[in-house]
């Protein structure tokens, strides 16, 4: 369904960005960072990439004295929301309440279990990032990276800048029709702390979108505007 994400701006070049903001960067294992007027910015591709603890520790530390952390997630479209939950238990200082799920539990439209909640449990001796955050986020933010969005909100220090992610707050899940075809949907209902269900996608605190000048000038005015906030 390609109107899913046409009717919203591409607000995202990665040609740009290395061009202009990442010439000298860093990378460690999947994540790629760089401080820029002394903030810690971060770019997370793809959620089906694997983000281990020890490079948490590694980007934290080198941080710890930075202004503020950007995590940039445009155009990134999930993978494992273990991963999600690993970057958002070093966001926090105590177990907090990020939003719930209800799983399909009969053949009726509305017929759906108990909520299950969830929860961020930060290790007491992990090293943590408790200063202001900011997500970048655009419509090409999908599954895992909509959950990251919509859980991230339940934390005071978090402001999502960009535009609407793409959604998917339900787990997938599928089966073969007798015609052969595969018939994807989702499974479960995704709500964040305040309820809010993130199916179709999750809207930002602050919309910014980068117009046609934007790009042909080499300035990525999300990023600006993140980095203006600090």
């Amino acid at each position: 369904n390609w109107e899913w994400f046409l009717g919203y701006p591409q607000n995202f070049d990665l040609g740009l960005l290395q061009r202009h903001y990442l010439i000298d960067f860093k990378t460690t294992n999947n994540l790629i960072h760089k401080r820029i007027k002394n903030v810690g910015y971060v770019y997370y591709k793809s959620f089906g990439q694997p983000v281990y603890e020890n490079d948490l520790d590694y980007i934290l530390d080198i941080y710890k004295d930075a202004k503020g952390l950007i995590i940039d997630l445009r155009n990134n479209g999930g993978g494992d929301p273990t991963y999600a939950m690993a970057i958002l238990n070093r966001l926090a200082n105590a177990p907090t309440f990020i939003g719930s799920t209800y799983e399909k539990a009969g053949k009726g439209h509305n017929d759906f279990s108990e909520p299950s909640e969830i929860w961020l449990n930060p290790k007491e001796n992990s090293k943590k990032f408790l200063g202001k955050v900011i997500l970048l986020t655009n419509r090409n933010c999908y599954s895992s990276t909509s959950h990251f969005v919509a859980w991230a909100r339940a934390l005071p220090n978090i402001t999502v800048m960009g535009d609407t992610t793409g959604g998917g707050g339900g787990l997938p899940t599928s089966v073969q029709l007798s015609n052969g075809w595969i018939l994807r949907y989702s499974s479960t209902i995704g709500l964040d702390a305040k309820g809010f269900n993130f199916e179709n996608g999750t809207p930002p605190d602050i919309r910014i979108d980068m117009t046609k000048t934007d790009f042909d000038n080499g300035i990525d005015s999300i990023l600006e505007r993140a980095l203006g906030a600090f």
